[in-house]
């Protein structure tokens, strides 16, 4: 995927939640991996204002918002709200 797919992807469905494995593959667009950017999925029960039944409630996502935000502070190089400064 190129980045610019992946940006395309993630402005015009910024409020979804992903599967895993996609969210990896618009991280590795970028050049990073989920760790990189420390991105971890979780579950739905836990995203704000998902929708989801019962059966799906443990299945792990991760928001679009999230991952763009990540991108960006990792490619910028800023320090993340809330991570130790080393």
């Amino acid at each position: 995927m190129t980045k610019a797919k992946a940006i395309e992807l993630m402005i015009y469905h910024s409020r979804a939640i992903l599967e895993p494995s996609f969210a990896r593959k618009l991280a590795k667009a970028f050049g990073y991996t989920l760790k990189d950017i420390n991105v971890k999925p979780i579950p739905m029960e836990n995203h704000y204002r998902a929708n989801y039944n019962e059966q799906e409630a443990k299945l792990k996502g991760v928001g679009v918002c999230n991952l763009s935000e990540a991108i960006a502070y990792k490619k910028f190089n800023i320090e993340q709200y809330g991570s130790e400064s080393k």
